[in-house]
């Protein structure tokens, strides 16, 4: 079962950077510049990479209930993470698509920072994995 502090910290993630990405929609332009970054796009940000981390201790939770082996819980959750990241960058991606990935407009800022932060996870699973 999900721990209570997981779980409400991946709320917490999710309320952070969905009021993030509100306060984006509601800004003037551009909000990713080369000399200007919007600050709500940061706490957008945050709030999903404190979803993303509470989303993989999360999995970890629902995978001791399968396995007491604590090297099979973090492989089975960290391979479900690696998928759960690869979904929301194609969902980001295909936001940014949409908005043609104009880092001036919200849709296409908050296109760019989601998928950064997507590849970023799925490409330390994969040099993690190849490394060990």
């Amino acid at each position: 079962m999900i721990t209570r502090a997981v779980a409400l910290t991946g709320l917490g993630g999710g309320l952070l950077a969905a009021l993030g990405a509100a306060a984006v929609a509601a800004g003037s332009e551009p909000h990713l510049d080369l000399d200007r970054i919007d600050p709500w796009l940061v706490v957008f940000a945050v709030g999903l990479a404190v979803l993303f981390g509470a989303v993989a201790f999360g999995l970890h939770d629902r995978a001791s209930l399968r396995t007491e082996d604590p090297e099979k819980r973090w492989e089975r959750a960290l391979s479900l993470w690696g998928v759960v990241a690869a979904a929301a960058g194609l969902a980001f991606a295909l936001i940014g698509a949409s908005a043609g990935f104009d880092p001036a407009t919200a849709a296409g800022a908050i296109a760019i920072a989601g998928l950064f932060e997507s590849v970023l996870i799925v490409v330390a699973l994969v040099v993690l994995v190849l490394g060990s």
